[in-house]
């Protein structure tokens, strides 16, 4: 018997887990599994040289080996198929595991159980180096995006209503948006719903933004793009004011950033990402910025996440207490928010090392242009 088999079903070529597996995109959905250690898929006859030629599994079946029904055929009745022929007794299967394909398989008799543990592919948790080098790509192609907003909202014009204005036309959350994708584009990543926020919605953390960027007023620009080659994410999160910030805006400002410095300093291997998350609320809280959740303003999200083929994957950096492991990789990106001021968030992606961390993402903090 082989009790605790690892079961996935692969409706995208997006699902992380299984890519993390096969190593290449697959278009049409497949299953696979592992039975100690070794990691088969099941794919139709259309995939079944690529995948044999170019993805990491122990062993590829064409579907029709199976039931010899073609690719349509059930993915229940495969499924149910293959435990008989492996001999397994209960897969294991992810959280987001497909809720009909559940369904379907406990009508077959199929015995399954939902992992418990916070990562379904345990080995994900830690970075190899080669895919520390892909997010480090990841980020230099976030850094150009960066680069290109930061040069739009520096060279732009204030209007005498306050508006910022580019070559005679009123600048916008959504133009900067798009000039940011379309580079991002241009480099191999796909952005989206990168976030171009100012003024009141840079108060609300994941308010993409809207309508005119505005004079003397926090403009944050948060980019987590995906590269398509190999699948890993950046992210990185900058603030910026065109014009002249005000007393409060320096203050609010300078809290955040010597925050994430604070942050950078304690990432060790061993290190709980729960203490520099408190490390945090603390700082914030003698420097006079307090916290309200019932009204959401001042720190209330985390400190961080992981980052790999997900945009936010364990572990997190908040209040849970994970223990960090060397070759973590993780984002860094306290935020002060208010709806009188705004909000300012600053965010690098950094690995964790025995005796510190090491800097993946790599852009100025020149934040008044």
């Amino acid at each position: 018997m082989s009790p605790g088999a690892k079961l996935q079903f692969a409706d995208s070529q997006n699902s992380s887990n299984m890519l993390y597996w096969s190593k290449i995109g697959v278009p049409d959905p497949f299953i696979a599994f592992e039975i100690e250690g070794k990691r088969t898929a099941v794919v139709n006859p259309l995939e079944l040289e690529n995948m044999r030629q170019n993805s990491s599994f122990d062993e590829i079946i064409n579907i029709d080996d199976i039931l010899g029904l073609g690719k349509n055929c059930d993915p229940a009745k495969v499924i149910k198929t293959i435990g008989v022929r492996y001999d397994v007794s209960s897969w294991s299967v992810p959280y987001n595991f497909p809720v009909g394909l559940w369904k379907k398989l406990e009508a077959e008799g199929v015995n399954l159980s939902i992992c418990t543990r916070e990562c379904f592919i345990e080995e994900r948790t830690i970075k190899s180096s080669a895919e520390i080098d892909y997010i480090k790509e990841a980020c230099e192609i976030t850094a150009e995006g960066l680069a290109l907003a930061q040069s739009i909202i520096a060279d732009s014009t204030i209007a005498s209503d306050g508006t910022l204005t580019s070559s005679g036309h009123r600048l916008t959350s959504d133009y900067v948006r798009r000039e940011i994708e379309i580079g991002c584009a241009k480099n191999g990543a796909v952005a989206q719903n990168t976030i171009v926020s100012c003024g009141r919605h840079s108060a609300q953390p994941h308010n993409v933004g809207k309508g005119p960027l505005l004079a003397n007023e926090f403009i944050v620009v948060d980019i987590f793009p995906r590269v398509r080659a190999t699948g890993y994410h950046g992210d990185m999160t900058r603030t910026f004011i065109k014009g002249t910030p005000s007393d409060s805006q320096v203050n609010l400002y300078n809290a955040v950033k010597k925050s994430q410095a604070s942050s950078v300093e304690m990432v060790k291997a061993g290190v709980l990402g729960s203490d520099i998350h408190a490390n945090n609320l603390t700082l914030f809280s003698e420097l006079g910025f307090s916290t309200d959740t019932a009204t959401a303003e001042g720190f209330f999200h985390g400190t961080g996440h992981g980052l790999g083929l997900d945009i936010h994957e364990f572990p997190g950096v908040g209040n849970t207490k994970t223990v960090l492991q060397n070759g973590m990789v993780i984002t860094l990106e306290p935020g002060l928010y208010y709806k009188d001021i705004g909000g300012v968030r600053l965010e690098d992606v950094v690995v964790v090392r025995e005796t510190g961390c090491e800097m993946l993402s790599n852009f100025n903090y020149n934040w008044v242009l």
